[in-house]
């Protein structure tokens, strides 16, 4: 079980690789509610219409994680680590989806 925590981002907070450009402007940042993932997929809220990435983090376990507009995650979908955040890009009006691994 872990907590999964979404952070949508109206832009990019790096660039030039792992290089840090600017702090993400709290004001353009929308904090989704925090999943608590389980042996069943969860899916997340819509992303907002203004959102362009997100930085998603596993605190306390790994996860698979999906995407799309109705996502199911599975064994067969991408692995995330635990307590490594990772910024991505996302589309307006999907959502994430986790399951425990």
């Amino acid at each position: 079980m872990a907590t999964f925590r979404i952070h949508e981002l109206t832009h990019a907070p790096y660039s030039q690789g792992s290089s840090i450009v600017s702090l993400p402007d709290v004001g353009g940042m929308t904090i989704q509610t925090a999943l608590t993932t389980s042996g069943t997929s969860q899916q997340s809220a819509s992303f907002g219409i203004n959102s362009k990435f997100a930085i998603i983090e596993s605190v306390g376990g790994a996860v698979y994680v999906e995407t799309g507009t109705n996502p199911t995650a599975s064994s067969a979908t991408m692995w995330m680590a635990a307590d490594r955040p990772l910024t991505v890009e996302i589309i307006a009006g999907q959502k994430i989806a986790v399951i425990d691994v």
